[in-house]
């Protein structure tokens, strides 16, 4: 039907509607790969797309080191399109123009400054109102409000999050008062929800569905989705395409009340699970191709519109939850009808891993979701949400860039790396009661603040341990570390945050009430929790055959990547002599156990070009027979070939051997 060369990727694969676009996709000719920010994801265990690509989180990550990484993947698997699905779409149109200047990719979304427009309930009532449409009475919640029945709104909410019922003649509740975040209130329509899903070139919709969900849960989502007459939802999309020149996928809400009118409520900017009832349309392949490639099809003059009375649905989630919450139409046996006879969206009748798939991957998100006390709806959002300027502040408080890579650039092909730090240096603050009590003029710098999450030096080995672990396509980390290990706990609450499966085993320890609360933490960030096996062959067989390998930590974090993490502390930390905001040091003093902190300190303080060097002062933290073991560790001698292999530049400024650097 295509270009068969033609390489797109389909990004929000942690969402069923992804695998539902990838096949549409496929069909139509293109290689499509799938990709997204958290682990596992569906896509993982579709047969569809080539790959399942590991993205940067875009909420919580820098603009700039956004850019570089979709820009890197893009290039490595030679992808010239991009189609997003879920609320990472914001993100991508953001940095559109320079990944087509950089990497020669074209994102189909939106301008920016149109999705912005359209996500905003308040703003999106203001700009459909007037072009005419029926849309409820809105208000901010700044001006006076009616007193008669109305819902209050976050202007930027999903998934019934931040919304409340407020009746007639009651006041705004305390709590959502005093909320800076902006709220609106809107008047209550009394009717059957509707939605509907667009494909749009230029202006104009080129295939439409409209569907209800018959069986939702308590806020409203739903797993079961039934195809409705859309002619009446056709006509208000295509006046919302036209008049925001709109290319992309778009999703409305509305309300039909008893009249039949549809009142437009919200709009979703991006795709939704209408588009899986599109996907059994002869023709939704070919538009889809016709739309990526930018050309016109013959279907141009008339969009394609879905069948009323299509059904599709998430038959786990149709038995879970959906039947406990009917419409007046549905009766018991309707609903265990329905079930059976609707196909299901993660099904083909191929891809049967799938099955066990979304098992895996609603356990690992509920698992989380109560790790961070939120929502699973609202934990599966997390990382990619859109909430206005008024999430500008993450993405900035972010560096996008670490001190090693920003020296040396060419190191980024060999040495992923994945943002956990702020933005700014940790500070290096005068010791005032040292000094006096020591006769000596004692600074610390305070690593304990370097991020927010879990201080100390295991955040900036994880930013590189991270990065590489993601790049080589790894679903799950273990380590090991004793009973009181720190390491192992920055290991959960970093695999959480990066949604990687993690696995600690331990050594026995001193056991005692505070290192009994490390493990209780570490259960509830979801790491799994073993001792560790007597003999190696033991740990192999641990291994499950039917998964692929984990990405093995030694203790401490001290493999090559996390020496990386202190290579960056030493260049930090010149950089901060430089600027005299402290003393060059005569001394350091650092607490040690595998090692790597000091050798990637030793490294940086001798790029940063110290001089003379100051002596290092390891404080042993470990037992005697741990410092014994530790010189099965290959970890120094290693990180100093793979720099000095990567970089020209390395291999003329660091030495043949480490006594040089410590």
């Amino acid at each position: 039907m295509g270009e068969a060369e033609t390489r797109v990727l389909v990004t929000g694969s942690r969402a069923p509607v992804a695998i539902s676009l990838a096949r549409t996709l496929t069909k139509a000719g293109f290689t499509v790969f799938t990709g997204d920010s958290v682990r596992p994801t569906l896509g993982q265990f579709s047969q569809t797309p080539v790959a399942d690509l590991y993205l940067p989180p875009p909420r919580f990550t820098a603009p700039a080191a956004y850019a570089d990484a979709i820009a890197a993947l893009c290039r490595q698997h030679r992808i010239t399109v991009i189609v997003p699905t879920c609320e990472e779409t914001f993100y991508l149109s953001a940095i559109a123009s320079q990944l087509a200047a950089e990497a020669q990719v074209y994102v189909f979304a939106p301008l920016m400054g149109t999705l912005d427009l359209l996500h905003n309930k308040f703003t999106f009532v203001r700009f459909t109102d007037s072009l005419g449409l029926s849309v409820p009475e809105t208000r901010l919640l700044s001006d006076a409000i009616p007193v008669y029945d109305g819902v209050l709104k976050r202007t930027h909410s999903r998934f019934g999050e931040h919304v409340r019922r407020l009746p007639a003649g009651e006041v705004v509740p305390a709590e959502i008062a005093n909320d800076p975040s902006p709220w609106i209130w809107q008047r209550w329509i009394t009717g059957r929800s509707v939605s509907s899903y667009s494909l749009c070139v230029r202006g104009e919709v080129c295939a439409h569905v409209a569907y209800h969900t018959p069986y939702t849960l308590e806020d409203g989502a739903g797993g079961y989705y039934e195809s409705t007459d859309g002619e009446a939802s056709l006509s208000i999309a295509a006046q919302l395409a036209e008049a925001a020149d709109y290319t992309g996928q778009l999703s409305l809400d509305f309300i039909k009340d008893k009249s039949g009118i549809l009142w437009l409520i919200e709009c979703n900017p991006r795709a939704t699970m209408g588009l899986c009832l599109l996907e059994r349309e002869p023709k939704f392949a070919e538009l889809f191709h016709a739309a990526l490639l930018r050309r016109k099809t013959e279907q141009d003059a008339k969009p394609l519109i879905a069948a009323s009375g299509r059904a599709t649905q998430l038959r786990l989630a149709t038995l879970l939850w959906d039947g406990h919450n009917r419409a007046a139409d549905r009766s018991p046996e309707n609903w265990i009808k329905d079930v059976l006879s609707a196909p299901d969206v993660l099904s083909d009748g191929r891809d049967f891993r799938l099955l066990w798939g979304q098992v895996r991957v609603l356990n690992a998100n509920r698992k989380q979701a109560r790790a961070l006390a939120c929502s699973l709806p609202a934990f599966t959002t997390r990382d990619i949400e859109w909430n206005g300027t008024e999430d500008a502040h993450i993405a900035s408080a972010m560096r996008s860039r670490p001190p090693l890579l920003e020296n040396f650039p060419e190191l980024a092909e060999r040495f992923p790396w994945t943002p956990l730090l702020a933005a700014k240096a940790s500070p290096v603050e005068s010791a005032a009661a040292l000094s006096r009590r020591g006769d000596a003029d004692v600074w610390l710098k305070r690593d304990d603040l370097v991020c927010s999450q879990y201080g100390g030096n295991k955040a900036r080995k994880f930013e590189w341990i991270l990065g590489d672990l993601r790049a080589k396509g790894y679903r799950e980390l273990w380590t090991v570390g004793g009973l009181c290990s720190n390491h192992c706990l920055a290991a959960a609450v970093y695999g959480q945050t990066a949604g990687i499966a993690v696995r600690n085993f331990f050594v026995p320890t001193r056991l005692d009430e505070p290192e009994r609360n490390l493990l209780r933490v570490q259960r509830a960030l979801g790491a799994s929790l073993s001792m560790l096996p007597p003999q190696p062959a033991d740990l192999l067989r641990l291994l499950n055959p039917t998964t692929c390998a984990p990405y093995l930590v030694p203790p401490g974090g001290s493999s090559v990547a996390g020496v990386l993490g202190y290579i960056d502390a030493g260049l930090e930390f010149c950089a901060q002599v430089e600027r005299g905001e402290c003393p060059r040091p005569d001394v350091l003093y650092i607490a040690a156990a595998s090692q790597g902190t000091v050798l990637g300190l030793a490294m940086g303080l001798y790029l940063g070009g110290v001089d003379p060097m100051p002596r290092i002062v390891a404080v042993e933290t470990t037992t005697p027979n741990w410092q014994k073991a530790r010189v099965f560790l290959p970890t120094p001698a290693l990180a100093l070939r793979r720099l000095r292999a990567a970089s020209p530049a390395l291999r003329r400024l660091l030495p043949n051997r480490l006594s040089r650097c410590m």
